[in-house]
């Protein structure tokens, strides 16, 4: 059997646009706010209420009423956080102590800090100017009613899940997680840890990419090995895509006589979006959807199956969850040092952070585990320079 070429060959630029023409998820839950984090927005939500909801103080001291210009004051009430706002008329020469937070009274309308004043028994002098509003946050300062809170697709953090509490909404319409299926293929791989032979390899790409998943927020399941046969691998993905919504798969990607994934999966039905992604390392990537189920195969080895998932994968599974921010985030960073590449393709570069600058690090398995940053660097790119400025995107 001849080579199979590749089809579609993308950019990495290319293929995220690609991506983003994907449908994400349609699957919806309603999630207790409690257990929301990381959850995605699938609705837009709005204020329900003012914040702050009332005038309230913004420190410790007295309130006034800033048109007063008596030269001290008789303080008549005292008002803490919590307390319902007092009912009364304020007379010239009259104001009161009041508590961060605690609502300030109709007719005073600027707070002075404790420190700023003079107290004689029940008497003060402000040492500073009376100026209306000072240390007072109104109602709806900060966010007025009906306004929009967070947009549909946002992924909810532990300050978005503060700011929800903080209108009172108890849960939230979330985009149902992914279920997302892992496999390896390749004749060569052993899936029993420390029984393989002198010539198998150790499946390591599997769990890697789980692990990978699971930091970044993805219910992922290693579902075991796959043989290099058609009808064995068909068989597995015709039964994968019964339960879950992504599979992914390592090895068979390329085009040599022994890579089955293209044809397997167009026998299947798929519809291939791109085979093979103008990047080194992770050249073999294979994207293709079918009724809703998207098919994802990352190169054989495992700095590939990185790289891949790296520029393709985790972009391509935050598109399909439902986020808004989905492509990669991305730093300008100093280079530690000087390096010299290859033209051709683009380029993926391992590395971490020493010092405020960014440190490439070799594709061995030993150095993926160091790995905090990547930068893809265009065909044309021969040498980065010390100093000289690149974009480090952040795993």
């Amino acid at each position: 059997m001849s080579f199979t070429p590749f089809v579609n060959l993308q950019t990495p630029q290319d293929a995220h646009e690609h991506i983003a023409r994907l449908c994400p998820n349609e699957r919806t839950r309603v999630v207790p706010l409690r257990e929301a984090l990381d959850s995605v927005l699938a609705s837009d939500v709005y204020a329900v209420r003012p914040l702050p909801a009332f005038d309230c103080a913004a420190m410790d001291g007295y309130a006034f009423c800033a048109g007063d210009c008596s030269e001290s004051f008789h303080v008549v009430a005292t008002i803490y956080a919590g307390d319902v706002p007092i009912e009364r008329t304020f007379a010239k020469g009259e104001c009161c102590k009041i508590m961060t937070g605690a609502p300030v009274p109709k007719g005073l309308d600027c707070v002075i800090p404790h420190e700023d004043v003079m107290l004689q028994n029940d008497w003060v002098c402000p040492m500073i100017a009376i100026k209306r509003g000072s240390h007072i946050r109104m109602a709806g300062e900060e966010i007025a009613q009906d306004v929009l809170l967070l947009q549909k697709g946002t992924r909810l953090n532990g300050a978005a899940i503060g700011l929800l509490a903080s209108q009172g909404i108890a849960e939230v319409q979330c985009f149902a997680p992914l279920r997302i299926a892992v496999c390896a293929s390749g004749d060569e791989l052993c899936e029993n840890l420390g029984g393989a032979s002198e010539y198998e390899v150790y499946n390591s790409n599997a769990p890697m990419i789980v692990g990978m998943l699971k930091n970044a927020g993805f219910d992922a399941i290693d579902c075991g090995m796959i043989a290099d046969k058609e009808d064995t691998f068909a068989a597995k993905i015709t039964e994968l895509a019964q339960s879950h919504d992504c599979i992914i798969t390592t090895g068979g990607a390329s085009g040599g006589e022994r890579d089955l994934l293209r044809r397997t999966i167009e026998s299947l039905g798929f519809t291939i979006v791109f085979h093979g992604i103008d990047i080194k390392p992770g050249k073999p990537v294979l994207l293709a959807h079918k009724e809703g189920k998207v098919f994802l195969g990352l190169p054989g080895t495992p700095s590939g199956a990185f790289a891949a998932l790296c520029v393709i994968g985790l972009p391509l599974l935050r598109r399909l969850c439902g986020r808004n921010d989905w492509l990669p985030t991305k730093i300008a960073i100093p280079m530690a040092h000087d390096r010299q590449y290859k033209k051709g393709k683009h380029k993926i570069v391992l590395g971490t952070i020493e010092n405020g600058n960014f440190v490439p690090l070799p594709f061995t398995l030993h150095a993926l585990y160091h790995t905090k940053f990547w930068l893809l660097l265009p065909p044309t790119c021969e040498q980065v320079l010390a100093e000289e400025r690149v974009y480090a995107y952040l795993l």
